[in-house]
């Protein structure tokens, strides 16, 4: 092992010489997933593509996580290049999704979250969907996992519908591909600059960026057991009013910073496209009203809703908390276990 700063490096020098193809990264991303963590980072060590760079990625984790990563890198034997990293600091899930580009060092980035399992072909699979024509982004079906990690029997994608979806509707959906499946040619960071806002999710931002340039490949087939009900963006149970309104505030603030990063990246890809940046700041101004009325007072929540369109709006806001009410709340959460 070589000590560079917060990285380790186990190096394989033969592997490389075996074959000329382009290097490959494959990024492991943890935050406190010790139930999950091994079986992440074993099915990274056993992909068949090399060269490959397996960057061990932890954000400061206080369960045991960083432990259960650092111990397998010391116990690898395999032909593939180890890299060790732990942040200092924890950097949240954004600032640790952009530190990725700056860890990594291969022509596309393979990403791998801590509580899912990639096939051993996978990041083969996906570099060969790379190589020739040089997407932004490529993803393949998942096959679906329950937290116990017992296959469903279900396969999902989400390719039929970003084919039929236009560029106005990707600016607004809240649901483009699954994240999880992705690689990403490091040019999705380089053009555009780091994702901002730190309630962004990279789906959200990065089929965005690459459906504006249409340059985003597919692979038919599941490459990754994805586990359901577990993740950042698994529906939360509210106990009460109070914690609702406090979810839906979260999810506001969520919505307010994809918007902001959709316009921007918007105004960098696709200026002329003026009817999507209309849209963007049409949504982007509701839910930033919506975002002060969650902050503010109730006295400046009525004084505000005068105006008849920030009344509809508010009308609208009161709604989705009352749907956020415990019972509501599980019925959703037992909906979403069924699917993507």
């Amino acid at each position: 092992m070589i000590k560079a700063n917060n990285i380790s490096v186990k190096t394989n020098k033969s592997a490389a010489a075996k074959t000329r193809q382009e290097l490959v990264s494959m990024f492991v991303m943890a935050y406190n997933q010790v139930d999950f963590i091994e079986a992440t980072v074993r099915s990274a060590f056993a992909q068949t593509y090399e060269p490959l760079e397996i960057i061990l990625s932890d954000d400061n984790s206080t369960d045991g996580t960083y432990e259960i990563m650092e111990r397998l890198a010391a116990e690898y034997q395999g032909p593939h290049q180890i890299r060790l990293n732990q942040n200092q600091e924890n950097l949240g899930f954004v600032g640790h999704l952009n530190s990725v580009f700056d860890l990594c060092h291969g022509v596309l980035i393979v990403y791998a979250p801590g509580d899912d399992i990639s096939h051993s072909d996978r990041a083969a699979e996906l570099y060969q969907a790379f190589y020739q024509d040089r997407p932004l982004l490529v993803h393949s079906d998942v096959n679906n996992m329950n937290q116990q990690g017992n296959l469903t029997g279900v396969v999902s994608s989400r390719q039929s519908d970003l084919e039929s979806m236009d560029l106005k509707a990707a600016a607004v959906s809240s649901s483009l591909g699954v994240g999880a499946s992705c690689a990403w040619n490091p040019e999705i960071r380089d053009r555009f600059g780091p994702v901002e806002g730190k309630d962004n999710f990279d789906d959200l931002i990065f089929f965005f960026r690459a459906m504006m340039l249409d340059r985003m490949a597919h692979v038919p087939k599941p490459l990754v057991n994805y586990r359901l009900g577990a993740g950042l963006s698994r529906p939360k149970v509210t106990n009460n009013l109070k914690e609702g309104i406090a979810q839906e505030r979260k999810n506001c603030q969520r919505a307010v910073d994809t918007y902001r990063q959709r316009l921007k990246d918007c105004h960098i890809a696709r200026p002329e496209r003026y009817d999507v940046i209309q849209l963007l700041e049409k949504r982007l101004a509701t839910k930033e009203y919506m975002l002060s009325l969650l902050e503010g007072s109730f006295r400046s929540v009525y004084q505000a809703a005068f105006s008849m369109q920030k009344l509809k709006v508010l009308l609208s806001l009161l709604n989705r908390i009352r749907k956020a009410t415990p019972d509501r709340q599980k019925k959703r959460v037992q909906r979403a276990s069924n699917t993507v």
